[in-house]
């Protein structure tokens, strides 16, 4: 199947450290990363993908914006996570959010992430009419992830460049920024105690 969108991009991997240059393409069934000629080191059905986020990332010495991808690999009931980075990663959200069944995850509110020694402190800044109703706070399954649940029933996805905890603590403030403190965890197996 011919590819619907292909670019020069870099791609990092949940559990492996730095950026992998390479090339990344769409076409109707499938979204893989990989260097030419070679086996694709993110290759998701669009079927399977749980969620697009837009997060910033360190790439060289800038912060890039970038996209975070949550999919199930194959039959794998275990999800996978990717970060995404092309020149027009504004075009790429858009494509993938046309094509993506049940699509759940998209982020626009201006959020930004601090990650501090044992906690990551979250502020969103919230729409006049989500004050007095603030978004309902849970943890993503894979823990790389913070979903906000609207009343609307909308799911907005945070990413988080490392693993927390449950139990967030969350305050709104008077002009409207939501505060979520979470506990950082060190590795995944840290989690186990707390569900």
């Amino acid at each position: 199947m011919a590819p619907l969108l292909r670019a020069q991009g870099a791609c990092a991997t949940h559990g492996r450290s730095g950026w992998k240059l390479g090339w990344w393409e769409m076409d109707g069934r499938t979204l893989r990363f990989g260097p030419p000629n070679r086996k694709p080191t993110v290759n998701a059905r669009l079927a399977g993908i749980l969620g697009i986020a837009v997060s910033q990332r360190k790439f060289l010495v800038t912060s890039k914006r970038v996209l975070i991808i949550t999919y199930l690999p194959g039959r794998s009931s275990d999800s996978r996570r990717c970060w995404f980075l092309t020149a027009d990663v504004g075009l790429w959200q858009t494509e993938l959010a046309a094509r993506v069944p049940r699509q759940r995850f998209v982020i626009d509110v201006p959020v930004e992430v601090h990650v501090e020694s044992d906690e990551v402190v979250v502020l969103a800044d919230l729409p006049t009419e989500s004050r007095d109703d603030p978004p309902e706070v849970r943890i993503a399954p894979d823990r790389y992830g913070l979903l906000l649940a609207t009343g609307t029933g909308t799911e907005r996805l945070v990413g988080l460049p490392v693993p927390v905890s449950d139990s967030p603590v969350v305050e709104v403030g008077p002009t409207g920024t939501m505060v979520v403190r979470l506990r950082r965890i060190t590795s995944l197996a840290g989690a186990v105690g707390d569900e």
